[in-house]
């Protein structure tokens, strides 16, 4: 390949990053929605909340494995793809905490997955991700 094939590299797992935790917050806040219809007395937010939870865990796993390619590839900042590795796991463990009611951690994990999901979209927008130190195809 050449350099500016991978600068386009560089730029679309940047992209992606930015792309999927946008979508990750969203679908975190949703979640947040859901729960509190719920706990209002709505039964079929239950359901779009566990729909949703699914759907957040596969999002933050899509995110963790671009997040970890751009971080061997185009070196973006490990803690990126720690944090979306961390994130992933909480919410597997939060989904499997919800389908067993186990609502004294599910609720409190709850919010900080969706308080740490926020932080890595802050994180990731704010600033560049790439260090222009050594980005790929300019080495």
């Amino acid at each position: 390949m050449t350099a500016p094939q991978h600068g386009t590299l560089t730029r679309t797992l940047v992209w992606a990053m930015r792309g999927l935790t946008l979508l990750a917050a969203v679908d975190g806040v949703t979640q947040a929605m859901f729960a509190g219809r719920f706990m209002s007395g709505s039964y079929r937010a239950l359901d779009a909340h566990s729909i949703n939870g699914a759907a957040l865990a596969v999002g933050m796993l899509l995110l963790a494995t671009v997040s970890t390619i751009a971080w061997r590839l185009a070196n973006a900042p490990r803690w990126a793809a720690l944090m979306s590795w961390g994130l992933t796991v909480a919410c597997g463990v939060e989904v499997v905490l919800g389908h067993n009611a186990i609502l004294a951690v599910h609720v409190p994990l709850g919010v900080l997955i969706v308080s740490g999901v926020l932080a890595l979209f802050v994180r990731v927008w704010r600033g560049p991700i790439v260090s222009a130190a050594n980005p790929v195809g300019e080495q």
